[in-house]
């Protein structure tokens, strides 16, 4: 395990190329995305944010092989992904769907191992050290249900990196808790980015969020969606909920995201802070 504040080196490990994708056929279609592009480094942690119906999900399953894209290329280690990769973890915004309520928190951990074929021995260690590191090693034995929502998602984030994905991709992961869990939840992925050198493709509405997780921030324009603007967050290190966002350069920072979201989205500005 390796201890990083930002990413040990500039190898690309993901790569989006003119990814594009339409739904639907002749008069009837419609663009969802129009050109999209950016690389992801080793260690780095990219999150995506744009208008309402940007296109963000869309873009993450098509970098998730999960649907295939129109035009372009998404490639992992410079292969192209044409279906879901061992090596890509996924979590998602509802927690209480992708987690089995019949099994127990050390049983929806160790799922995806044994389905790789880990012996049941060496699935329990590594889940049980995964849970450990989110905070619920004395939780294994309880279901989902028995736990709060903030608890949930942390099982989910224990099991995306229970089989050490190169890179984990996550939806909106913190967009159904409180403000209060949800910052808790964000420090842990600080925390175990650091603690696991993780690669991280984080898609947020939350403005804030974006600029307090990432080394960068793709900003997107409204459907049919290109990249309006790269963003680098030159914050220092390491980062904590109270002093990182007194920073006056956290305030430009989310102040330019959001003026250029609401310039290219022309919506009031409440409106878009409640997305």
């Amino acid at each position: 395990m390796t201890n990083v504040d930002q990413p040990t080196t500039r190898r690309t490990v993901l790569r989006i190329d003119r990814l594009a994708k339409t739904y639907g056929h002749g008069a009837g279609a419609k663009q969802a995305i129009a050109d999209v592009g950016f690389d992801v480094h080793h260690g780095e942690l990219v999150c995506v944010v744009g208008p309402s119906g940007a296109g963000k999900t869309t873009l993450l399953k098509c970098v998730a092989g999960l649907l295939p894209p129109t035009d372009g290329v998404v490639e992992l280690d410079g292969k192209p992904i044409t279906e879901p990769p061992e090596q890509l973890g996924l979590i998602f915004q509802d927690y209480s769907r992708s987690l089995l309520p019949w099994l127990t928190v050390l049983g929806n951990v160790t799922l995806p191992l044994r389905a790789k074929g880990t012996s049941k021995t060496k699935a329990g260690e590594q889940a049980m050290e995964m849970l450990a590191a989110v905070g619920l090693g004395t939780e294994h034995r309880s279901y989902p249900w028995q736990l709060s929502g903030g608890m949930q998602q942390r099982v989910a984030i224990a099991r995306g990196l229970a089989y050490q994905p190169e890179v984990l991709l996550m939806d909106e992961p913190f967009a159904s808790v409180d403000a209060q869990t949800r910052m808790a939840l964000e420090d842990l992925v600080l925390r175990l980015r650091r603690q696991f050198d993780l690669t991280i493709v984080f898609v947020t509405h939350d403005i804030d969020e974006a600029v307090y997780l990432a080394d960068r921030v793709i900003v997107l324009s409204p459907a049919p969606t290109r990249v309006a603007e790269i963003v680098d967050i030159d914050l220092p290190e390491p980062r904590d909920q109270i002093t990182t966002k007194a920073e006056h350069s956290f305030g430009e920072l989310r102040a330019h995201i959001l003026k250029h979201i609401i310039g290219n989205n022309h919506q009031p500005q409440e409106e878009l802070e409640k997305a």
